[in-house]
């Protein structure tokens, strides 16, 4: 839509800050930007590039579900066998030090088979944490990384989560939920 495409445009522009202020009067939430906002996928809002952004394609598709246990989580799927973005919100980390996590289920196959969450600063496009989704049966498992965010050239960053390219185009339903980042202390130089 024209405001999503608005924002879009302010963050390509440098202007994260300014994209960032449009989102909070239109979407009415106050205050500062969360870290992560709807982690759990419960209530996925309709604002690219704050709100999630899902992939809906023939290939790869993002849909908010549930897994075995009830919990809402995102589902992923990878029909192509190639890589590519599934899910992405754009954040607003200050600089410093974090820990991101999140639970990962139904995720088989060798390594490069498997999705991955990275944290990518937007302006310069170099990754700040690239995590492999472990092998996880459909129980789920819990996933930490730490990474940081530097003092300068990276006011605004992405949070993916990319699809991996399986040998075998199959039409896999891994999962991603209870994505949490939590700042750790400490500055960043």
């Amino acid at each position: 839509d024209r405001l999503s495409l608005a924002m879009m445009r302010l963050v390509q522009a440098k202007r994260a800050d300014l994209a960032y202020d449009l989102y909070r009067a239109v979407a009415r939430r106050p205050g500062p930007p969360a870290f992560l906002r709807d982690g759990d996928f419960r209530h996925v809002g309709p604002f690219a590039p704050f709100d999630w952004m899902l992939t809906q394609s023939d290939e790869l598709v993002a849909t908010p579900g549930t897994n075995d246990a009830g919990a809402s989580v995102l589902r992923l799927s990878n029909r192509g066998g190639r890589p590519g973005v599934l899910a992405r919100q754009l954040l607003l980390l200050p600089a410093g030090r974090y820990r991101l996590t999140f639970a990962v289920g139904d995720v088989a196959g060798e390594g490069a088979d498997r999705p991955r969450m990275q944290v990518i600063c937007a302006d310069a496009a170099s990754t700040l944490s690239d995590t492999l989704f472990p092998s996880a049966s459909a129980a789920g498992r819990g996933v930490a990384a730490e990474f940081s965010v530097p003092p300068q050239g990276c006011a605004a960053q992405w949070l993916t989560v990319q699809a991996g390219n399986p040998v075998d185009a199959i039409a896999n339903q891994e999962w991603v939920g209870d994505i949490a980042i939590t700042a750790m202390g400490g500055a960043v130089r």
